[in-house]
């Protein structure tokens, strides 16, 4: 098994970044009540921990009804809708048709909220050199563009964190974790 182990580096910033950019999710408090389409990474060893708690998220909006999940799989995840991404290798238009599947999942399905997640450890981002801090850049540069491309829609932002084995030593209840991300905090802290 070539499972990926979280950098002590990343360890460090997703620790640091607790409480601010990386905040608790409140699954009352997403509104996705007509479902969403989530943009993540088609990781074996993390997406089906993540699309499960997704669907945890749906359950509480809505209770009476079956999650409405779109996934919208890449490498990278939400990394690859910032443009210029480095993770958007051989100059495949990877925005553009991103771009054109959330245009007809919105319009087939009705419906009004995408979900654009990241994860790490990341094997596609750390096979070219970037690290959790570049990986939120990107996220946050995506999430801006989906705001400008998608007026009107609604844009939950969300970061999963393996933090292997020895989650317990750092104070951790689980090994996996979702948190929301707040574009707001990072600016904030001036990380660009």
């Amino acid at each position: 098994m070539n499972s990926l182990v979280l950098t002590d580096e990343d360890a460090k910033t997703a620790l640091s970044l607790e409480g601010t950019v990386l905040e608790n999710v409140e699954n009352h408090l997403v509104e996705e009540n007509k479902g969403t389409i989530l943009i993540c990474c088609p990781d074996c060893d993390q997406f089906w921990n993540l699309f499960q708690y997704h669907a945890s998220i749906q359950k509480h909006c809505r209770p009476q009804d079956e999650p409405r999940i779109m996934p919208l799989p890449w490498f990278g995840g939400s990394a690859i809708l910032a443009p210029n991404s480095p993770l958007n290798e051989n100059n495949y238009d990877l925005l553009g048709l991103f771009t054109i599947g959330i245009e007809k999942s919105l319009a087939m399905k009705g419906v009004e909220c995408i979900a654009p997640y990241i994860h790490v450890p990341c094997g596609a981002a750390y096979n070219i050199g970037l690290n959790f801090e570049d990986l939120l850049k990107l996220h946050f540069e995506a999430k801006q563009y989906l705001r400008k491309t998608f007026e009107g829609v609604k844009i939950s932002s969300f970061v999963h964190i393996d933090f292997g084995p020895h989650y317990l030593k750092i104070g951790k209840k689980k090994q996996r974790l979702t948190y929301k991300a707040s574009l707001a905090a990072w600016q904030k802290i001036n990380f660009y």
